[in-house]
């Protein structure tokens, strides 16, 4: 079993990648509207108080099972997170993340595809680095609510910031923004949402419970009633010529209290057990806030997450 951390750490980059693969520039106004999508990371951030950079999928689709639209993504486009795992059993001190992350140019154009199902965005990807990756922009040192996320010149990226202990809290408004670079000085605040919580299906605090999810019955959910927005993630990632990843990231407005992730949602997910050889998968839910900025022509996310549970999905037909 994966420790819950690495879940809430996909699903955080979701929030990041979201931007890059086209839903900023498809659903969020300038007014800080709600848009997400989904990516697999691959390498597990630490949680000591270090820095590590976060694994990224490469853009491709698989035409022969999945149907979709390409995700063209946005010409010019950024994302600043925060995200914090409440106090667990195992990690009674909880933890917090930031990252940053900034391109120029359209990620994964033509690669990914992707569609609608209801409240849920499916995305498919090959995994692999592709040529049509653009290189990450930077915009001077950026600081999420007191945590600096430095960028390391000769990697040209942000280095995933992670530390121990609570940074913030559910309900703290905390400021967000950069020194500017390649891309202009920019700042705002964001309120981190409600601590979730999950009534069913069951779990563990801090561990990845095994979920057995049935692709023809959808994945019902209910939680303690919210006004916050909730953020579901399901991640399906291998590796391999011909592999894929898909992700399905479904944003449920508040108040709420239950939502079913949608069978025709779950449709191109593999049955294949990830021992015999299958793909890993994972799946968590949490709260979270956004706000979207325009900055020298950059759409720029900025997001607060509050961690809650995490599966590892076993899927069946």
């Amino acid at each position: 079993m994966r420790l819950l951390p690495f879940l809430t750490v996909l699903s955080t980059l979701g929030l990041a990648a979201c931007v890059f693969d086209a839903s900023v520039a498809k659903e969020a106004p300038a007014d800080g509207g709600v848009a997400t999508s989904a990516d697999s990371g691959t390498s597990t951030p630490g949680t000591d108080g270090g820095t590590s950079t976060p694994g990224t999928d490469g853009g491709g689709k698989d035409a022969g099972t999945f149907l979709g639209t390409p995700e063209p993504g946005p010409t010019k486009a950024g994302a600043v997170f925060a995200s914090i795992l409440p106090p667990t059993p195992g990690n009674p001190s909880g933890a917090s993340y930031a990252f940053a992350i900034f391109q120029d140019g359209a990620a994964r154009a033509g690669s990914c595809l992707g569609r609608d199902e209801g409240a849920c965005h499916v995305i498919t990807c090959p995994t692999g680095p592709t040529p049509s990756t653009p290189r990450p922009k930077q915009a001077g040192t950026v600081d999420v609510g007191g945590i600096s996320v430095p960028w390391n010149p000769l990697r040209e990226e942000y280095l995933y910031t992670s530390q121990q202990g609570l940074a913030w809290s559910a309900g703290q408004t905390i400021a967000l923004g950069a020194a500017g670079g390649d891309i202009a000085a920019f700042s705002g605040t964001l309120t981190f949402p409600e601590t979730l919580s999950i009534t069913a299906p069951g779990y563990s605090p801090g561990i990845s419970t095994p979920l057995p999810v049935s692709k023809a019955a959808g994945i019902p959910l209910s939680w303690v009633a919210t006004a916050s927005d909730v953020l579901i993630t399901f991640s399906e990632y291998s590796s391999g010529a011909g592999q894929r990843s898909i992700d399905v990231t479904c944003t449920v407005p508040g108040p709420s209290s239950s939502f079913t992730v949608p069978a025709a949602a779950l449709r191109d997910l593999s049955t294949l057990p990830t021992a015999s050889g299958g793909p890993h998968r994972s799946m968590s839910v949490q709260t979270f806030t956004r706000k979207a900025l325009t900055v020298d022509g950059y759409a720029v996310s900025l997001s607060a997450s509050v961690g809650s549970a995490g599966w590892e999905p076993v899927v069946s037909p």
